[in-house]
């Protein structure tokens, strides 16, 4: 029993390593499309035309 007790646990570790691998990319992600997103409302809401942003 102490056996698949500690197989257990190194399990759970492996698990959480790799969902950490794959939940930090998709939150950064998410983040920068929420972050484009915002701007692309913002600049519509100043009523800046987007060709001219690459003047500034």
């Amino acid at each position: 029993m102490h056996v698949v007790s500690e197989s257990y646990r190194g399990l759970s570790v492996v698990f959480e390593v790799s969902l950490d691998r794959i939940v930090v990319p998709v939150a950064t992600v998410v983040a920068l499309v929420g972050a484009g997103m915002l701007g692309l409302h913002l600049i519509e809401m100043f009523g800046m035309d987007p060709h001219l942003i690459d003047r500034l």
